[in-house]
């Protein structure tokens, strides 16, 4: 199980994409490996994007919204740590260039610390996540988004 310790963004009603994305960019042209499943996984500009500006990103509400975007700076740990894996053909059309050779999907379970009104840490609470993977036409494995995040 993943534990977010350190929290960089703090304030759901001032969450800004924008900042997030900055952050996911130190993690463009790095690979991770998934010793479970002999599987290595790159960060390219479209992981960037799509982690920090997808229409998932953008129905989150209140701190569903921190969660995904703290979740998002322990990359390397969601890689690492990810379950449960199945993959699914591409059926939808606007995908098609970017993973012609489907999509793999995974489950990770975190916690996230929990704090009282003047911040101060108070216990954590467990959360479930699926990990999109996408398999592109040179058989390389990208990152491609974190979504159904739930308590």
């Amino acid at each position: 199980m993943i534990s977010i310790e350190k929290l960089y963004f703090t304030n759901k009603n001032k969450l800004n994409w924008n900042d997030v994305e900055k952050n996911i960019k130190k993690f463009v042209g790095m690979n991770f490996i998934n010793e479970k499943y002999n599987k290595k996984i790159n960060i390219d500009n479209k992981s960037v994007d799509e982690m920090s500006h997808s229409k998932y990103n953008m129905r989150l509400k209140g701190k569903l919204r921190l969660i995904k975007a703290n979740l998002s700076m322990c990359i390397d740990k969601v890689l690492c740590d990810m379950e449960n894996e199945r993959w699914k053909e591409d059926i939808n059309s606007k995908h098609k260039n970017v993973a012609k050779n489907g999509w793999y999907r995974y489950d990770i379970h975190f916690t996230y610390p929990t704090r009282d009104e003047i911040g101060n840490f108070i216990g954590e609470q467990e959360y479930r996540g699926t990990v999109v993977v996408r398999c592109a036409d040179d058989n390389n494995l990208y990152l491609y988004d974190i979504i159904d995040i739930k308590k």
